[in-house]
């Protein structure tokens, strides 16, 4: 295992969040490391397991159909420990020793190999390797994944297990992987379960990971998020910052962040960054 990460090699995974912003973190990272690559594993609507399952954290456990990958193409594939979605990201890895890419379409997940070659017997469940995953896990690593899970009823513990793994994923000794908070979206009630979830999840990341936690939430209902952004609050605004909700100003819709917004989480994850004193 390396002691120090890689700081040319940077990733960001997760969902929305992470994929809206990410110009603005790929661009603040080629600024603090020039030459740095930054790997936009962002992806709109990804769940956890899918997210873990791209970065290889929690391969995805694949059936192949009639028991055998065709000689060409595409391969019929079932996976048990990810969901199907339509706007799953494509992505490519090693399954039973061959290599390919991971998709999927109306009818269920695909597996298409990169070559033609012989028939592979394959009669048990295999774990798809990802090659993204393995490729980056010994730079540098941000984490914001879970939120989906949270507004669509899925567990809490199920998102810091999933979250847990894909931290631990990261090799070297000397983490540089950094854990990202969720925050309440505008439109959230005050009492409501995916308010509790997040809560609940954001407090058990900050109590296990200390500084390598970026609480996004307490960033975005403070005073900080005025100074950031350089916008003025409505009262409106503040109305919700003290409901523990985000703000209107800065966002492009109740769940998420336009650019002015993810250009202040970027600044602030910045700071946050050159307060560990890694650069």
């Amino acid at each position: 295992m390396p002691i120090y990460a890689d700081e040319l090699l940077v990733s960001g995974w997760g969902s929305s969040s992470m994929w809206l912003a990410r110009q603005n973190i790929a661009d603040m990272f080629s600024e603090m490391i020039p030459g740095s690559t930054f790997f936009k594993g962002g992806s709109s609507g990804a769940f956890t397991d899918e997210i873990a399952g791209r970065l290889g954290s929690i391969p995805l456990l694949v059936r192949v159909a009639h028991s055998k990958i065709v000689k060409s193409g595409v391969t019929r594939i079932s996976i048990s420990n990810c969901q199907r979605r339509a706007n799953f990201k494509p992505f490519t890895g090693t399954l039973n020793g061959v290599q390919g890419s991971l998709s999927c379409d109306a009818s269920g997940f695909i597996f298409t190999r990169e070559q033609a070659g012989h028939t592979v017997f394959a009669p048990d469940e295999y774990p798809f390797i990802s090659e993204l995953g393995n490729f980056f896990k010994n730079g540098i690593m941000l984490l914001w994944m879970g939120k989906n899970d949270l507004s669509s009823g899925w567990s809490a513990e199920d998102v810091i297990a999933r979250t847990d793994a894909s931290f631990d994923f990261h090799t070297p000794v000397n983490k540089r992987c950094l854990v990202m908070g969720h925050f309440v979206d505008s439109t959230t009630p005050d009492i409501d379960r995916r308010r509790d979830a997040i809560y609940q999840v954001n407090a058990v990341h900050k109590s296990k990971y200390g500084e390598l936690f970026v609480d996004i939430q307490q960033f975005v209902t403070s005073s900080e998020w005025w100074r950031y952004t350089g916008l003025a609050p409505t009262q409106e605004d503040l109305k919700l910052q003290a409901r523990g909700n985000k703000p209107n100003s800065g966002s492009r819709d109740a769940g998420h962040l336009d650019d002015t917004g993810s250009g202040a989480v970027t600044a602030f994850l910045k700071d946050h960054i050159k307060a560990l004193g890694w650069f």
